[in-house]
């Protein structure tokens, strides 16, 4: 069943998938959104049916029953979130008001939780409300991720000139300043899907905090992997900063 609604008023979001197994919470949704203007709303009984209908409607926002027969709502979302491409807003359905189903919500990446039973004439609101808020956090979240981008052409120059110090021998003080600009790194990168560029700065500290507790000694085993793993930091970190290999030489240590 399918509402559209023709407007040119703003709002944060435009398509919404609604998959409840719940006749009547379908009826009861889809008619509180209809007095939204400007928004289509998909209505779907089953995980199933709504992951084969989400490609070609692309809803920007889901609300989602966690209770289900067969595909639950959670396992849905998961195959919802492997789907390549930012994944649309999320909105858990639920009949179970209590801090675990909230904080697995949250775990998830939900914008928020409806609890069942819901009032009908505040249920387009609270679904624009949540939606609002969310979008706005993402916009926030979007000029941070922006900053740590723009930072990172400094933080790889650092991590070449650290590593290039490290030509000829060992020098601990190189590699506490690479340590220090990997862990940063490691820290905060897939929190903004730079999720490559993470996994390469996790493995650099890890193999780095190996190095110098052996003392920098070179021919220790542990030491194999660690100049590729610092290469790849600078190089994943100017793919994510938007600068090619092509752009800049990366430092090498033989």
């Amino acid at each position: 069943m399918t509402i559209a609604l023709e407007t040119t008023q703003p709002i944060a979001v435009r398509r919404i998938m609604l998959i409840d197994d719940d006749p009547f919470v379908r009826d009861v949704a889809l008619t509180a959104l209809s007095v939204v203007p400007g928004v289509t709303v998909q209505a779907w009984s089953s995980g199933a049916e709504g992951l084969a209908a989400l490609e070609g409607f692309a809803p920007e926002l889901i609300l989602l029953d966690v209770v289900m027969p067969g595909m639950d709502g959670y396992a849905t979302w998961a195959h919802v979130a492997k789907r390549s491409g930012k994944p649309p807003r999320l909105i858990f359905l639920t009949g179970r008001d209590d801090d675990d189903t909230r904080d697995k919500a949250v775990a998830l990446g939900a914008a928020g939780v409806i609890v069942k039973p819901f009032n009908p004439a505040a249920f387009a609101a609270a679904v624009l409300g949540v939606a609002h808020a969310a979008a706005t956090r993402e916009a926030k979240v979007d000029a941070v991720a922006q900053s740590f981008a723009a930072s990172l052409p400094a933080t790889c120059g650092m991590i070449a000139a650290a590593w290039e110090a490290m030509a000829d021998a060992w020098n601990a003080d190189a590699a506490e300043v690479l340590l220090a600009a990997v862990h940063r790194i490691a820290g905060v990168a897939a929190m903004f899907r730079f999720h490559q560029l993470g996994e390469a700065a996790d493995r650099a500290e890890g193999l780095l905090r190996t190095a110098l507790a052996q003392s920098g000694r070179r021919d220790c085993a542990e030491h194999a992997g660690l100049e590729s793993a610092v290469m790849a930091v600078i190089e994943e970190g100017r793919k994510a900063a938007g600068i090619t290999s092509n752009e800049a030489t990366l430092s090498r240590v033989v």
